[in-house]
């Protein structure tokens, strides 16, 4: 999983000069080659999302219910503010959220993670 999300940042991350397959806006699009890299990270990402599912009961065990439930509201509307960031090009904005988004889920992660390797009961 982390190396499919890897070599997906790599992809996006190398410079392109190619057509755009689509925009979000006048200063976002992925080009053909982003787009794979994007395709990438986000099967790593639903694969992480399926993990954390699954071991959400261990995860807010160990925070607790109020916080684990306060962090992914925060996630929640952190996804919804990149969306809209993307929409609007609000490009500070998108960095901001892209960070706290990206965060919380590796916070949630590593928790589940740890579920997973019995540390978490």
């Amino acid at each position: 999983m982390i190396g499919v999300f890897l070599t997906g940042v790599l992809i996006v991350i190398l410079p392109d000069h190619g057509a755009r397959a689509f925009a979000f806006n006048s200063r976002h699009g992925p080009s053909w080659t982003d787009l794979a890299g994007l395709i990438l990270v986000f099967i790593s990402w639903f694969a992480g999302l399926i993990l954390i599912h699954r071991k959400w009961n261990a995860i807010t065990g160990s925070i607790g219910k109020s916080n684990a439930h306060s962090l992914l509201a925060i996630y929640l509307l952190a996804i919804s503010g990149i969306v809209a960031a993307l929409i609007f090009s609000v490009e500070c904005l998108l960095w901001i959220l892209i960070a706290v988004a990206s965060i919380i889920n590796i916070f949630f992660l590593i928790s589940a993670l740890k579920a997973n390797s019995g540390g978490i009961r």
